[in-house]
């Protein structure tokens, strides 16, 4: 079978619909599109009991015909989920797992509201060292989807569960009362009202391009998307200060010119874990998963001016105290992957089939336009520091996701291929990203921190996961769906 590829040039997002093969037929996932749309819908009557008044919502079009058995192709769907289960469970001996395995390999946070703080009451002032050491990110120099800002990401938004609207088109939703979508379960997404396709300027984030150097001290990587860091305390004089990116779009990687893992909406990371304030490792995001490194094996640049904390624990800028050096990370071209160094990495499958791009593209500074937070692990409470006493708290205890349903077989949008598709859910919020993971990797279970830049390349598969970045459970889907309807 002769496979057509799709030219990157223009940055496509979508080949014509005439070229869209399946090279695998083991499912009947493109065979029969309604029946495998249904296939891969939850079904709202699972969800827990909704509060009074609510009504339910029924996403199963009963109108459908029920999908026709195929023996052989169930048979062949029923290997590849046990040969994954296996893999997967060989996989965990050594920390890995699968990108479509969810966002944390371990326990996650309950859904709830949380016990969220009244936006005049903070968390106090941010440690000195949480801006002193923040990194800065270098985007890739030909990135198309920038910086995006969550607040305007609602404006262009509308929670559906699943593939059904839960509000008026016309209505939007605030990051001042996000979480009351909650109650409808982990299925809610905050679905782009816009074609993704059509890369409207909001998805883009041009207007939220970094300030260049040139601009003045005090702008040089600013820029008017919002960053978040959250600091959190724990045992041992242990601090972890998260620095969150928000993008709208993700555009992913390429196979013989095949694209897969775009998904609306894309959440990254960098970590630092303090003792008793001084910067000991640096986690950066990859996919789902990632990289750590000491402190001290990573690229460092000295631009930020040091700040220091005089005795009335107020930030100003101080000429007399010595600058601090800053660790960089490199965003990855589209999929906004977090890298220690320039360069291309490959990553995800086999013979080196897809790759990230990063280079010392615009400079972005996330201490220059951020919202500032202190959270409790223990109590589930976020408070804004008294830096930025008026971010928005609702939005961080949002459990659905941040983007469209990766979009049913039908859609002129979507393609499946060996089992990776065009489009993938979007992602879940900071809250869902591990803030109480014990080491500094993301991912429970083995967490190699390297000793230089260079040990990467010997240990590979620390650094190996799932393709299809943030397309969460989709076989899994797949599998509970028929058993509930069998």
């Amino acid at each position: 079978m002769q496979v057509r590829g799709v030219p990157e040039q223009g940055d496509q997002l979508n080949p014509r619909a005439s070229e869209r093969v399946s090279l695998f037929s083991f499912t009947h996932l493109l065979r029969n599109q309604d029946t495998d749309a249904r296939l891969l819908l939850p079904r709202a009557e699972s969800y827990a009991s909704k509060p009074p008044g609510v009504p339910r919502v029924n996403t199963t079009n009963t109108s459908d015909p029920s999908p026709a058995v195929n023996a052989p192709l169930d048979c062949l769907l029923l290997m590849f989920l046990l040969a994954k289960q296996w893999l997967g469970a060989w996989f965990s001996l050594g920390g890995l797992r699968w990108a479509w395995d969810g966002d944390v390999a371990g326990t996650k946070p309950a859904l709830g509201t949380g016990t969220k703080s009244h936006e005049n009451v903070t968390g106090g002032f941010v440690p000195h060292f949480a801006i002193d050491y923040a990194p800065y990110v270098h985007l890739y120099s030909e990135e198309i989807f920038l910086p995006g800002d969550i607040g305007e990401h609602l404006e262009h938004t509308i929670p559906y569960l699943n593939y059904t609207p839960l509000t008026p088109l016309d209505t939007r939703q605030s990051l001042t009362s996000l979480s009351h979508l909650n109650r409808f379960g982990p299925h809610v997404y905050l679905t782009s009202d816009d074609d993704p396709e059509t890369q409207p300027p909001w998805l883009r984030g041009e207007h939220n391009r970094p300030a260049p150097i040139g601009h003045g001290e005090t702008d040089v990587g600013a820029s008017t998307a919002p960053g978040i860091i959250i600091w959190t305390e724990k045992e041992s004089n242990v601090t972890d200060v998260f620095y969150f990116y928000f993008y709208s779009f993700n555009l992913g990687n390429t196979v013989a010119g095949w694209r897969f893992g775009n998904h609306v909406g894309d959440w990254e990371h960098t970590a630092v874990r303090f003792v008793n304030g001084v910067p000991q490792s640096i986690f950066y995001s990859e996919h789902s998963s990632g990289a750590a490194y000491e402190y001290g094996a990573v690229e460092k640049i000295g631009i930020r001016v040091r700040i220091s904390i005089p005795s009335s624990h107020h930030i100003t800028l101080a000429d007399t105290v010595p600058w601090i050096v800053q660790p960089v990370c490199y965003s990855a071209r589209g999929s906004h992957a977090n890298y220690a160094r320039p360069g291309t990495h490959y990553y995800a499958i086999p013979f080196h089939l897809l790759a990230d791009h990063t280079d010392k593209g615009p400079l972005w500074d996330v201490t220059k336009n951020s919202y500032i937070y202190k959270y409790d692990i223990e109590h589930d409470v976020l408070k804004p520091s008294h830096d930025t006493p008026g971010a928005p708290v609702d939005w961080f205890h949002f459990g659905g996701r941040w983007g469209d349903r990766m979009y049913k077989a039908g859609d002129r949008r979507q393609w499946m291929v060996a089992g990776q598709y065009h489009y993938v859910h979007g992602p879940t919020g900071p809250k869902f990203k591990n803030l109480a993971r014990k080491e500094i990797c993301q991912n429970e279970g083995a967490c190699v921190v390297r000793s230089s830049l260079t040990e990467e390349a010997e240990i590979p598969f620390v650094t190996l996961e799932g393709w299809d970045g943030e397309g969460a459970g989709e076989w899994t889907d797949l599998l509970d769906e028929k058993e509930k309807r069998d």
